[in-house]
């Protein structure tokens, strides 16, 4: 990778996901027909890794062991096949970690069921390497999944001095790991308005360390953007892309972030990363999967 330019690190979870399109999540006493199943390599930062790597983006994947099964055999397998830069390796000792997911038929929603005994497990070694060329400058951007505990804090406490910007999701404003942070995604519930003054009220106590950039997803009621500007907070909201009939929401968010890490490092504008992010977000309830490591999509780009 050339130092200065874009180069993306992908820290987190990778698993293996099973998906079944169900006519009905199933309730007490009522049989649910699934109508259609798939296998396939997924987990947080595997799925916006893919992504990028989809609209061609330098971009390296890093993340727990997988194990030595036929779960972790098809996960190498479609990396391989994609071209994906990535040091995943496999041990004996631990089992792939696994997500059952149930999508909905209809609308998408979708509905999980883990095995995740192993996910903490991984190569100190090949982490210790991603470290070393973090801190020469080799990543501009990096994501860091806090899912992967003893992993994402081994990380972030060897590269706090460095240049690059650092995006994380899911950290509450309490957690230790939050001012190691530049941008932070949070999924945010049906229950909380969008009203400006609640959004910033939420807010305010995630500002605290390198924190400057606050992003609320909020399904298909949009996006809300908070920036710390000194004291001062700027909030934005985004309208959603509207998809007629998604097929399966899985993995949306995780299209969003790598649409909004993408163009945010090529144009630094956090309102056209946003309007990427929903973009890419939109275009991955189009297909049943996690991610389109095999699917004929690729994400557009937009003017310079």
């Amino acid at each position: 990778m050339s130092r200065h330019s874009i180069n993306f690190l992908l820290v987190g979870e990778i698993s293996f996901d099973s998906l079944w399109s169900l006519n009905e999540f199933p309730g007490e006493e009522q049989e649910s027909l699934r109508l259609n199943s798939r296998n396939m390599a997924g987990g947080c930062a595997l799925n916006s890794a893919v992504w990028l790597h989809k609209a061609g983006s330098a971009v390296h994947l890093s993340g727990n062991f997988i194990g030595a099964d036929d779960a972790g055999k098809l996960i190498l397998d479609q990396l391989e096949s994609l071209g994906l830069s990535h040091d995943l390796r496999s041990d004996p000792s631990v089992s792939t970690p696994f997500c059952q997911i149930l999508v909905r038929k209809g609308d998408g929603e979708r509905r999980f069921i883990l095995d995740h005994k192993d996910i903490q497990q991984f190569n100190e070694t090949l982490i210790a390497a991603s470290v070393s060329k973090t801190l020469a400058g080799d990543y501009s951007h990096i994501f860091v999944q806090p899912y992967v505990r003893r992993l994402s804090q081994q990380f972030l406490t060897k590269t706090e001095k460095t240049n690059a910007w650092f995006m994380t999701q899911d950290l509450g404003p309490e957690d230790s790991a939050l001012p190691y942070f530049h941008c932070l995604q949070l999924s945010l519930s049906s229950q909380i308005s969008l009203e400006k003054n609640s959004i910033e009220n939420l807010a305010r106590p995630y500002f605290v360390g390198k924190m400057k950039t606050l992003i609320f997803t909020a399904g298909a009621r949009g996006v809300v953007i908070c920036e710390r500007h000194s004291s001062k907070l700027e909030t934005r909201f985004f309208e959603p892309s509207m998809v007629t009939n998604p097929v399966d929401t899985t993995g949306c968010g995780d299209a969003f972030r790598a649409g909004f890490m993408h163009e945010y490092a090529r144009s630094s504008s956090i309102d056209r990363a946003a309007e990427t992010g929903i973009q890419w977000g939109a275009l991955n309830a189009t297909f049943f999967g996690s991610n389109p490591i095999d699917q004929p999509v690729a994400p557009k780009e937009r003017n310079p």
